[in-house]
């Protein structure tokens, strides 16, 4: 099936030196309790998650179930997932272990969806150049002061009341690893109060 979508992809930065320090069940203890939190954020606003790899996770918006605010929802997971990774950091402080950081990116478009593999083995996922879009403007956090990165589809789409709920830095025109045009993008964080 084909549908527009939002896709929001998120990884934990310097993954792998964080776990160099722990020993395997260290590792699993951690993750568990990470997707644990972020999974609760994504489900709260009615995201699909599409799959988990190492420490990313990856998440469909308005498919397969439409919603017209699939862009809102999505960035409201991603300041949501910000938010829950303060508390997550506070109780990593008092276990005396450093706190990590995320990166966001979040784009829209057309995706095709549903369950790919074989008869032995299927799993649902969405596919397309959105998808590999979203992928690379998450990568793009590593380079630049936002948290969040989200494409000019996705900030063009959010709602009034979002837009007056964040503070976006306009970073213009960025090279996106694998895309001949460059993509214009925005970092977002939550307004202060």
């Amino acid at each position: 099936k084909k549908g527009p979508a939002a896709i929001l992809f998120s990884d934990i930065r310097k993954f792998t030196s964080i776990s160099e320090g722990m020993n395997p069940q260290e590792v699993v203890d951690f993750l568990n309790t990470y997707f644990n939190d972020m999974i609760e954020v994504v489900y709260r606003h009615g995201g699909t998650i599409d799959k988990i790899v190492g420490d990313e996770i990856m998440v469909l918006y308005g498919t397969p179930v439409f919603t017209r605010d699939y862009c809102d929802r999505a960035v409201r997971t991603a300041l949501d997932m910000l938010d829950q990774l303060e508390a997550f950091n506070e109780v990593r402080a008092m276990q005396g272990s450093e706190a990590v950081g995320i990166g966001i990116g979040i784009h829209q478009g057309e995706v095709v969806y549903g369950s790919i593999g074989s008869p032995r083995r299927m799993d649902f996922t969405a596919i397309g150049d959105a998808v590999n879009t979203a992928s690379r403007l998450e990568r793009l956090t590593r380079k630049l002061s936002s948290h969040i990165v989200i494409s000019e589809q996705v900030y063009g789409a959010l709602s009034k009341k979002t837009l007056r709920e964040i503070e976006a830095t306009d970073y213009g025109l960025a090279s996106v690893r694998g895309k001949a045009e460059k993509f214009h993008i925005y970092g977002i964080r939550r307004r202060k109060k």
